[in-house]
């Protein structure tokens, strides 16, 4: 969150005890800087300067006093400067190290004073910017010359199959991470000006470049800023994602917040932002246990406020929560399920014509606009169905259900469908888990069902729906042995009144047009109740069908 002046919260203003001790042991002008700070009402000097000229002025002059370029550092290492800079204790007689830290309070001491001061003065901010762009740069990236360029890239060798580091990343690695405080609170700084400026006439250009240079950030740097990186863009997604029109303006979010969902301390910040987005900022959001239209219909009713490229970032993002990717941290799946549910309408109502009719005037079934991005949907609820939690794994059945039941026939391919369906039949939720596994076996049954018909009419599928029978067939079986063993569970009933129904309606001749494919398939099926001894009303069905 931001503090009452803007700033993000886990910055200089707020002070943990050890950092309040290395401020008492820093040397005087430290102590009377921060005693300034305390007494003369700087905020309204700054604010006071609405003249141009004299914002320029006072700008330029804090900001020159904040050069790292310019300043002898001790030898560089990354841990013991950051923690240094960060609170730990300094020894009293450590005068070098004395000298680093003054020099980072008083640079952070008057970077803080020149981001008051352009607050102050919004109206020229396009003109005051750029100075403080220029400074950035000359922190986050400084140069080198081309020889000491040369000696750092035969140093580092890249490992064969791995990509180098940008010039800017290899430049951060050993320059500029000397002054790690200073850079902390430059991405502060950076991420405070796109909250407050990002919709002030011609400020989008600098704001823009000034996100890159945090996406050019070493993750080595990023872990120990992780939290305020991802509060501040989660606040920019949050209350800037209507003004994102560019896929290079979303690409340039999405990776700064991926990069901070990386690390624990950050993710929270990150899941947030996006599902506040989701939940708040874009419409309703349908009840999980709603009808499958639910969702279509409320994104047909409310107007969509995000762009494709937008909503395509944000469903990436949630499957990246769902699957673990961030150190296989799971522990958001079942918040990010039904937002990536409402997420993937939104992005289909937006691609899809809807105007489209055919020649009796009816409405077409037009195709999956992105079938890949369909299917790592599609897997994502798959993969929350086969949780151990059993609240999860219920809700991942429920939303697949609704993804998969809602999603026309004609609209996918014969390579698609069977993608699923075979991952669906050889991937199934623990047969202990009884609700979900009920759930999950019913589903199975009716898309087959659904798309045996139209799949099983070119018979260069059959070999591939031939694995997906066998191993329907062996889900079913192990559900009723299982339910067998004792007195009979609602697992076992419930699997005899699925295939029951399967078999009866496979067994019609019209079933698939005469291609004969499912006949077999529910002659297959059938196997199983046989050898439980369950197949009496399938049976009796067929006969009196065929008779």
């Amino acid at each position: 969150s931001l503090t009452h002046d803007g700033s993000i919260a886990g910055g200089s203003g707020n002070l943990s005890p050890s950092r309040k001790q290395s401020f008492k042991q820093a040397p005087p002008l430290t102590e009377a800087l921060l005693f300034v700070v305390k007494t003369a009402e700087l905020d309204r000097i700054l604010i006071r300067s609405r003249d141009l000229p004299l914002a320029t002025q006072i700008i330029h002059v804090l900001l020159e006093t904040m050069d790292p370029t310019s300043y002898d550092f001790l030898p560089f290492s990354y841990s013991s400067t950051y923690q240094r800079n960060a609170g730990s204790e300094v020894s009293d007689n450590d005068e070098a190290a004395q000298e680093d830290l003054l020099f980072e309070h008083n640079a952070v001491f008057a970077l803080e004073l020149a981001a008051r001061a352009l607050l102050s003065n919004q109206q020229h901010a396009p003109t005051l910017y750029p100075m403080f762009l220029s400074k950035f740069q000359s922190i986050l990236v400084p140069e080198r010359s081309d020889a000491q360029q040369q000696q750092h890239e035969s140093l580092s060798p890249c490992p064969k199959g791995t990509k180098k580091e940008s010039s800017s990343q290899r430049h951060l690695s050993s320059a500029a991470l000397r002054a790690p405080y200073i850079m902390e609170r430059v991405v502060v700084t950076i991420l405070r000006s796109c909250i407050h400026l990002y919709d002030a006439p011609g400020m989008r250009q600098y704001l823009k470049s000034s996100l890159k240079l945090l996406a050019d950030l070493p993750m080595e740097f990023v872990k120990h800023i992780s939290d305020r990186l991802a509060c501040g863009m989660a606040i920019i997604l949050r209350g800037r994602f209507c003004q994102l029109e560019t896929s290079d303006e979303w690409n340039l979010v999405g990776d700064l917040l991926d990069r901070a969902a990386h690390f624990r301390s950050g993710r929270r910040f990150v899941f947030d932002g996006i599902a506040s987005s989701v939940d708040y900022a874009l419409c309703p959001l349908p009840e999980v246990g709603s009808k499958s239209t639910d969702v279509l219909d409320a994104v047909e009713n409310d107007g969509v406020k995000v762009t494709y490229e937008g909503g395509y970032i944000l469903v990436k993002l949630l499957t990246y929560f769902v699957f673990g990717k961030y150190d296989g941290d799971i522990s958001m799946r079942r918040l990010a399920m039904p937002r990536l549910e409402k997420m993937y309408w939104i992005l289909f109502h937006m691609s899809v014509d809807h105007s489209a009719v055919d020649e009796h005037n009816k409405p077409m079934e037009g195709m999956v606009p992105d079938e890949e991005l369909w299917q790592i949907v599609a897997s994502a609820f798959h993969e929350c169905s086969l949780s151990d939690n059993l609240d999860t794994s219920r809700q991942g059945v429920g939303c697949m259900r609704r993804f998969l039941l809602t999603t026309k026939p004609d609209s996918m391919s014969d390579v698609g469908w069977i993608t699923i369906l075979y991952s669906l039949s050889s991937r199934r939720p623990s047969v202990e888990a009884d609700d979900a596994r009920i759930e999950y076996c019913d589903l199975l049954g009716k898309i087959l069902l659904l798309l045996l018909p139209k799949l099983s009419q070119r018979s260069e599928n059959w070999d591939e729906l031939t694995a997906i029978v066998k191993q329907t067939a062996e889900v079913f079986g192990e559900n009723l042995r299982a339910g067998r063993r004792g007195n009979v569970s609602p697992l076992f009933e419930s699997t005899v009144q699925t295939v029951t129904n399967m078999c009866n309606v496979m067994s019609l001749s019209e079933f698939d047009g005469g291609a004969g494919f499912s006949q077999w398939a529910g002659e297959a099926l059938l196997a199983e109740l046989e050898k439980v001894g369950a197949s009496g009303g399938a049976v009796m069905m067929i006969a009196a069908i065929t008779r």
